[in-house]
């Protein structure tokens, strides 16, 4: 009688570099091995790095990374788990992801001031990215949501202006304005594995108020760059 080969599911990963899922109907005690890749067109450098879980009965759910700066595609193999071959097959997706240093930009300031910032950025994804030359956000006060709220809850209402209205009015005096920044170099195209140096052309917004601390994020791609602004008399004084 002859038997039926089985033939072994195809490991099927999708994601970014640094986030590939795969779910096979292949109990998870058949990766307890870690398992040797073969690609003819992916470069694994010192070998991906592959994580097994259990999903289910008779199913496992595998995680695997390779090199961030891997370009989008699919790339075809191999792979030998213990005495078994499996075809493999990945299919990456772009990843746009940005470095910055410093981390946070902490900085005194007074109201209406121009000042130069430095910034060194790292394309540390798998695509190019483009950094605008100019920006724009806002600053608020650190204490301005704590003061608002005590205000009104401490201040009588009127048949004008409900508590609510007073918490709207009191958040809205500590938005200090926007900041102004414009990328003097640095600005433009950055390629994958790129650092560059940026220098920025920060303008202080007119409601700063001396003594008070503001921040404010600078949404630029994947970053969420944090800035904290310590407000000063002008420099005239």
């Amino acid at each position: 009688m002859n038997q039926s080969v089985r033939t072994p599911p195809i490991l099927y990963f999708r994601g970014s570099p640094i986030g590939l899922d795969a779910l096979v109907a292949v109990p998870h005690e058949r990766f307890l091995a870690p398992p040797e890749f073969l690609f003819d067109n992916l470069d694994l450098g010192a070998g991906p790095v592959m994580h097994a879980s259990d999903a289910a009965p008779g199913a496992t759910r595998l995680r695997m990374t390779v090199a961030r700066n891997t370009s989008p595609g699919i790339y075809k193999g191999s792979a030998k788990v213990g005495n078994e071959k499996y075809n493999v097959e990945v299919q990456i997706e772009p990843y746009v992801h940005l470095s910055v240093s410093p981390r946070q930009m902490i900085i005194e300031a007074y109201a209406g001031q121009r000042l130069t910032e430095q910034l060194i950025f790292a394309n540390t994804g798998n695509v190019t990215c483009d950094i605008g030359k100019t920006h724009a956000f806002g600053l608020y006060d650190v204490f301005g949501a704590e003061r608002s709220i005590g205000a009104a809850f401490r201040e009588p209402t009127s048949a004008d202006q409900s508590r609510l209205d007073r918490l709207v009015d009191e958040l809205a005096q500590g938005h200090a304005g926007m900041i102004r920044l414009q990328f003097e170099s640095g600005a433009g195209t950055i390629a994958p594995s790129e650092v560059r140096t940026a220098r920025v052309d920060m303008h202080m917004p007119s409601g700063l108020k001396a003594g008070h601390t503001y921040t404010g994020t600078l949404p630029l791609h994947n970053l969420r760059y944090y800035v904290k602004v310590r407000a000063t008399e002008t420099s005239g004084k």
